[in-house]
């Protein structure tokens, strides 16, 4: 059975096995920092329309269009 790249990370990056052991160790710094990433992800602005993307490799920026877009503020 295989992993997927990202979780094979976590077991075979040192720095990030160490963060996965400390959080492993500790369920009240692993909420705590979850909760945390949970409420910056909520504050970014979904794009929509004409000002969204959707990529067929999420690495590469589509070409930009004519189109205009206000940022959220």
């Amino acid at each position: 059975m295989g992993l997927f790249f990202s979780d094979n990370q976590l077991r075979v990056d040192g720095n990030l096995n160490v963060l996965v052991n400390r959080f492993a160790a500790n369920e009240t710094l692993w909420k705590e920092r979850f909760a945390a990433a949970m409420v910056k992800m909520g504050r970014i602005h979904v794009q929509t329309g004409s000002c969204g993307q959707v990529r067929l490799n999420c690495n590469v920026v589509n070409p930009m269009l004519s189109s205009v877009c206000l940022a959220h503020g």
